[in-house]
């Protein structure tokens, strides 16, 4: 009978090579790169001396920043100085030791602040969105520099975040008025095919809409809802008497509990503060245009 010859290339020692590169594989998972920490940090010796340490009131370690006790040794160097900081604040926090922070890191972090007040939500943004909405063509013809210097307002911020806002703001007004377009068209597609009825499903007009709500605002704030009956009032406006009586009581009490309600005056104080801040940033807009710009 013929013997069966095997396609796999054997070696000297009878071993075939796939196998000799599992064994390979198996001694380079064993030695770990040069650059990786000799031990886990959860089971390592600096761990258990740095624990010790911390625990000693009298030793220099309870001093010394996280970034010092890093930079002290090479048993702390060794680990990644972002792990060794969150293994370390860990530790700390544990014991109940609070280290001190280091004092370059501090500097650092307060020179990355910036300078000036909150951008997000002033009359400045605002009015500024009011000049490029209003002509687009003028980031155009006046460079940022002049614009930074038109008024003292924009003063309030470096001229290169300055001009970071005035770039991040043209694109959100570009993208505004595109989403515009695009829901105005939508609007008047829907108008012209699913036009509005006046008298609703129901058969009276929609409260929402309608001059009754405006009215009903005005004669609960006056107090003249509380003072005669939801019927009596009723019949004191033809606006009114549009709408069933069981309807407009129910309009009624819900008028009398949002005003009564503090999340009513929080809601209207917002609005009247938000109101307020856009007409102002609308009068110091149409200032600006008179004095810099001239169509």
């Amino acid at each position: 009978m013929p013997k069966l010859v095997s396609s796999q290339p054997s070696s000297g020692n009878g071993e075939s090579k796939p196998e000799k590169k599992k064994e390979k594989t198996k001694k380079a998972k064993k030695n770990p790169p040069p650059s990786a920490p000799p031990h886990s940090w959860k089971t390592s010796s600096s761990k258990k001396d740095l624990t010790i340490a911390l625990a000693d009131p009298s030793s220099p370690v309870r001093s010394m920043s996280i970034k010092e006790i890093h930079s002290s040794s090479t048993k702390y160097s060794c680990y990644p100085y972002k792990n060794f900081h969150q293994n370390v604040s860990r530790l700390a926090k544990k014991m109940g030791v609070v280290l001190p922070k280091n004092k370059k890191e501090k500097k650092e972090r307060g020179n990355k602040k910036k300078s000036g007040p909150s951008w997000r939500g002033s009359k400045e943004k605002m009015m500024l969105y009011g000049i490029i909405d209003d002509d687009g063509s003028i980031l155009c013809s006046t460079s940022p520099e002049e614009l930074y210097k038109s008024h003292p307002g924009f003063q309030q911020w470096e001229l290169k975040q300055f001009e970071a806002y005035l770039e991040r703001l043209a694109k959100v007004v570009k993208k505004d008025k595109k989403n515009l377009a695009f829901e105005e068209k939508a609007f008047q597609h829907e108008q012209n095919h699913f036009p509005q009825n006046d008298l609703g499903n129901r058969g009276y007009p929609l409260w929402g809409y309608h001059s009754a709500n405006s009215l009903m605002k005005e004669d609960v704030k006056s107090g003249l809802a509380y003072r005669i009956k939801p019927s009596d009032l009723r019949m004191m406006r033809d606006e009114y008497q549009q709408f069933p009586g069981v309807v407009f009581l129910g309009h009624v009490h819900q008028e009398k509990r949002s005003q009564r309600e503090a999340g009513y005056w929080m809601s209207k104080r917002n609005k009247d503060a938000g109101f307020k801040l856009e007409e102002e940033a609308e009068n110091e807009k149409k200032e600006w245009q008179r004095k810099h710009y001239k169509k």
